[in-house]
């Protein structure tokens, strides 16, 4: 039986599933031409994984988060660079602009990458009743405004926390400021604009009809 077990881990660990890497952090800026090692183009929000090899050719800037340490980073161009756990490894680079996120907003952007996806992919929404207090409405947008003192004009962290921190109370119609701010911080952006496009049509389909629960 003890040899069975053991088989079956040890054919576990070499099936594609196990082998497969996790994601380590994704993109929160993407401006110019920034691409992966076959040629695909790297769009904002899109998660990535230890291994991963991007160029960013002339003109281009690239900001991402790593999950597991919170590290920000910011590059320049050109630059050869290359995926990691906790951070990134870097070829004939500017040097990188480095932040450490708070552990509370770090907590919040662990989430985005699949709430985004969920907003891409839904049909519809229904109301529901927002459940946040207003100490932790305020404890939010305080610590919204202090990352947004703090990061350049066109980074979209401190939004992407705020949207985040909304959506987890069901605070929808904040939520559209939110997307639209996004916009205007990064307005040459397709993905963000798409993106606040599509929450906007839910968020329209969802005020004609009569709400579940009121707000």
């Amino acid at each position: 039986m003890k040899r069975i077990v053991t088989a079956a881990i040890f054919a576990l660990s070499l099936s594609p599933l196990a082998a497969y890497p996790a994601d380590t952090g994704f993109a929160t800026l993407v401006a110019g031409a920034v691409v992966f090692k076959d040629g695909a183009p790297l769009t904002v929000f899109t998660k990535l994984r230890s291994g991963d090899q991007l160029l960013l050719k002339p003109g281009a800037k690239l900001q991402l988060v790593y999950f597991a340490s919170g590290r920000q980073e910011t590059w320049g161009s050109p630059c050869n660079l290359s995926i990691g756990e906790r951070e990134s490894s870097a070829r004939e680079c500017p040097d990188p602009g480095v932040k450490a996120l708070p552990p509370m907003v770090l907590s919040a952007l662990l989430n985005t990458p699949d709430l985004i996806t969920d907003i891409r992919n839904r049909s519809g929404m229904v109301r529901v009743r927002a459940f946040a207090d207003q100490e932790q409405v305020a404890a939010d947008q305080a610590q919204y405004r202090s990352l947004r003192e703090q990061a350049a004009p066109d980074d979209i962290t401190p939004e992407l926390y705020l949207f985040s921190r909304q959506w987890k109370f069901h605070l929808t119609s904040a939520m559209a400021e939110t997307l639209a701010a996004m916009e205007q911080r990064q307005p040459n952006n397709p993905e963000v604009a798409a993106l606040r496009a599509k929450y906007q049509k839910l968020l329209d389909g969802m005020e004609k009809k009569a709400p579940n629960i009121g707000q």
